[in-house]
Order: structure tokens, then sequence, then C-alpha cells
């Protein structure tokens, strides 16, 4: 690697080969794949590509569940210059047919299973030409009339030499989808030195040793996976262990079993190890989790029971790692680390773009100081690249804080804050409130109308399977957790949150819902939520 931030995908991989090339590079559902191995068959996958006629620039998507052939493709597509685009294994019809479309993709790697998704959409993307098959595809699986069909396996039938093309350190290789909450899903392109970079940064989150191990417990079609795991265990030589989902019942075993040392743990995850702790040991490998969200009223209790350091994080796929926490000693509970100022200039601002006051939420902005430390852009879409740039500065659409100590904390997304009677209140500080109670799995807060001006609070909850909860019993509990402005007037029992296909919550169809015959109004129960407590009072009527 002459040059620290030029540095390719390729240039990563093929350093360790030569130095280690039998120190096992991965293990995919306990597989092993040595660096020697990916190079050669990264090699194949590039050589096959070309004979399929993709070449620089082409896109070829995969719709696979986490599998060793999917970063064969990532490396084999960037040894030619090609980009490669991970979908979301559970897209199908209109979410599935637009991002194909939106990425022009020319191939598509699909589970024999998940085959005829593609099947089905791909007389709407007509760019697309070939679907390679991982695995037997059904046999009632009929391809449309002018779909190419090829095997994954073949793909590495491929010579191992190497490709004639030598691909640029600021060569586009990936394009990262967001999550589509707000809008149709924009694909963010992205940069072999910005792949590396993502690597570099995690690594420094737990990397002491070549012999430390990576836990991926996460899609590989998410950055959690290919960035924080593979990348970041691959840029220093070590091994990233892929395993096909996350489980609560054997991730101890995956961690012991590997001695892995770190794991990036989303949502609910952490929360759901953490209720099922007498089931785990109490001496773990897991030395430095990556956690996202930190919950803070069991941030203590977790690194303490476990004695490890979990390590906070803030960013997108479109900018990387911009906030880090951890990294200098344990975080203070609510903190999520500070700006990672070797690569980017952050500011907090209010709706005209002017900085706020130390402390004061606003929206948070960020802009490089290293080319290519962020997105090249949204493929195929100028003008939505441009919207985000106001005054040169990205906008994440997130609303934080950073102290005059230089911590940042997250607020909320910025169309998710809540105004009620004067006061702002964030929907993700509500839902850590409420989440906080031993029976509830899954709750989410939004704003509902109220009858006088701005926002009544409204949260709704899934409970544990086999937990009971009335509404007064949870109202009860939040009274002394909460400041009074915050506690929800409003409180539903669901059985599941409507979420995207990428598992985040669809909180606008929550807040469509309003209020309806199941939800639980607080004052027509009797109750009124005062700065002094909860007090008992004649029912209001509808």
């Amino acid at each position: 690697m002459e040059h620290p931030y030029k540095t390719t995908l390729v240039e990563m991989i093929e350093t360790v080969a030569a130095a280690s090339p039998r120190r096992v590079a991965l293990w995919v559902d306990d597989v092993p794949v040595t660096y020697e191995q990916l190079v050669e068959r990264s090699r194949a996958y590039a050589n096959s590509l070309t004979e399929l006629g993709i070449g620089r620039g082409d896109v070829v998507s995969t719709l696979m569940a986490n599998c060793a052939e999917h970063l064969y493709l990532l490396f084999g597509a960037a040894y030619i210059g090609a980009i490669e685009a991970s979908i979301n294994t559970t897209f199908r019809g209109h979410f599935l047919s637009h991002q194909l479309r939106l990425a022009k993709s020319r191939l598509v790697l699909a589970d024999a299973d998940l085959a005829p998704q593609v099947f089905a959409v791909a007389p709407d993307c007509p760019d697309l030409v070939t679907v390679a098959i991982r695995g037997e595809l059904p046999d009632a699986a009929t391809p449309p009339p002018g779909l190419r069909l090829n095997s994954v396996a073949a793909l590495l039938d491929g010579s191992t030499a190497i490709p004639a093309y030598r691909p640029a350190w600021d060569d586009p290789c990936t394009i990262q989808f967001t999550s589509g909450t707000s809008g149709p899903s924009k694909a963010a392109l992205l940069t072999q030195s910005y792949m590396v970079n993502w690597g570099r940064q995690f690594s420094k989150f737990w990397y002491q040793s070549p012999d430390d191990n990576f836990l991926v417990v996460t899609p590989l079609f998410h950055m959690a996976a290919k960035g924080n795991g593979v990348l970041a265990a691959l840029f220093h030589g070590c091994g990233a262990v892929v395993d096909s989902r996350f489980s609560v019942t054997t991730f101890w075993d995956r961690v012991q079993k590997y001695q892995a040392v770190s794991t990036t743990l989303i949502g609910a995850m952490i929360t759901m190890l953490w209720q099922r702790r007498d089931e785990a040991p109490t001496e773990v490998a897991l030395r430095n989790p990556i956690v996202v969200p930190i919950p803070p009223t069991l941030h203590r209790e977790i690194e303490n029971h476990w004695n490890l350091r979990m390590m906070g994080v803030f960013g997108l796929s479109e900018t990387g790692t911009i906030i880090m926490g951890g990294l200098n000693g344990p975080l203070a509970p609510g903190v999520v680390g500070q700006v990672n100022s070797d690569s980017f200039d952050v500011a907090i601002v209010d709706d005209d773009d002017w900085p706020v006051p130390p402390g004061t939420p606003g929206e948070v902005v960020v802009r490089p100081r290293k080319p290519h430390a962020m997105f090249l852009g949204y493929f195929g879409d100028p003008d939505a690249t441009l919207a985000t740039f106001g005054n040169l500065w990205f906008h994440t659409g997130d609303l934080g804080s950073i102290d005059a100590n230089g911590d940042f904390r997250f607020v909320d997304r910025k169309k998710d804050y809540i105004r009620r009677r004067g006061e702002n209140i964030s929907s993700f500080e509500v839902e850590v409130s409420v989440s906080s109670h031993p029976a509830v799995a899954e709750v989410a807060a939004v704003a509902v109308r109220s009858e006088f001006t701005e926002d009544e609070v409204k949260v709704c909850v899934v409970l544990r399977d086999g937990a009971e909860l009335g509404h007064q019993e949870l109202l009860e509990y939040l009274v002394p957790r909460m400041p009074y402005f915050a506690i929800p007037r409003y409180i539903e029992f669901l059985a599941e949150l409507p979420k995207t296909p990428s598992q985040k919550v669809e909180k606008y169809k929550l807040r469509d819902a309003g209020i309806g015959s199941a939800t639980w109004d607080c004052e027509q129960a009797g109750f009124r939520i005062t700065r002094t407590g909860l007090q008992s009072v004649s029912p209001v009527t509808s």
C-alpha cells in the first residue's frame, strides 16, 4: 500500500495474501477461506465477469444470503472496475425493481429460492441481461424470454490470472442503497478508497493483533457487516467470522468458539442478549462490541457484567464514520462519541444553517477533509445529490448535539422530532425510556394531533413473548423516569411494528394511523400528567 488513503480493495487483500497466504481471512458458516484463496477466487470471479460482458462501470447486483460468493463478487468486481450493489434479500416487487433499475444492473447473483423474485420484475428492468443462480433452481421457476441464466458456482471456473485492468483507488466499486424511510431509496456510490477507509476506521474500535477475529451477525447487504466486520478485519489481515444471521441462543457460543473480540449489534440485539444474560457466560472473549444505539439505562450494567467496553458510532452510508466513541476510555451513558476529525468536519446547525451553541440540538452536517472520505453522489440522481449539500455541507437529516467537551449525543431523526406544548421531545429518548421496561421488546414513539396546538406523544409497543403489561402499569413506570412533558398520553400495544425490508420502523405509517379504537388515552382513562406526577381526574369523554 504505497499511500494509506490511495489504496484499492484489490491491494488490500493482495498485500496480506503475499505475506500470509494461509492465514484465514473468512469463516463463512464455519468454512474457512484463506487470504490466498480469497485472492484466487476473486480473480476467477473477475475473469468470469469479463467473459459475461461485464466491464468497468457496469453494475452487478446480489440477492443472496450471507455467503462467501457475496464477497468474491465484491473483490472480483473491484479487480475489473465494475460495481457491486447488494440488495436486501427480503425485497420483491416494486422494492426490488426500483433498485435494479436505479443501479442499471446488468447481472444479478441470486439465491435459487430468491431467483423467482428477480424473474418477476425482470421485464421492468431494461438493463438486466443475466441472472446467475446460487443453488438448484426450483422446477416451477421460469425466467422470462430473453433473460439469460448462469450459475454462481461457474464463476469460480474463471482464470485466476491477474486481470488486465488494474483498478484505481478512486474507481467506483460499490452501490449502497439508502433505507428509503422517507421516500424511494437512493443509490449511494462509493469508491474503492472509501471502502478501504471504512475498514481502517472501524478497525480502530477493536484491532490489537492479527489474531483478533470479528463476528459478523448482520446481513452483508448492510455496511454494518460488509464494512464494520469484513473490511475492518481484512484491512489488518485478521479473520471475519460470517454467520448467516443473528441468534440470541447461539451468539455467545459463536463468540467463544472463535474468540471474537468484536461484533456489531444494532437495534434491539444488545437488549435481547441482556434479557437472557443468565444463559450466557460471565467471562467472554468479546472486548469491544460496536453497539448502535447503546441503551443509556443499561450501559454501565452491561459493561460491568461482561467486562467489556461498548463502542459508539454515528454515520451514514454516504458519509462513513463521522462520530467515534470509546477509543479513549468508557463513554458516559448517552454519549455516542466525538467527531472523527481525521477525516471530517462536523457542525450542528439550525434550520437556517447557522451553528447553534454547544449542547444545543440541531441538524448534523458534515464535510470531508480527505478526497473520497464520503460518497461520490447518488448514482444517476444528480438533483438528489445536490439537494443534500446545502451551503456546501452534507445534511444528514439527523438531530444531535455537541457539548463544550466535544461529546456528541444523538437526538432524533429530524422528521421524527416531536413538539409538545412548547417543549421539544426526542422520540429516541422516549423510546429508550419505554424500552427499559423488562416486558417491552420494541417501541416506536410518534407525534399525533392534539386538540390544542402542536403534538401529543403516542407510543406503539410490542411486548416480549409471553410478557403481560397494562397501559396504566406502563404509564406509572414511566412517570418517575421521564420529564413530565415527554410522558406519552397515548399507548397502543401492537403485535409488530411496520418496517421497511431493511428493518427500519416506518414511523410515517404509525403517524398516519393516528389515534384509533385500540389506542389507550390516559386522560380518557382518568389520569393527567403534571409537573408533580400522575394525578387521578374525572375521565375525559371523547
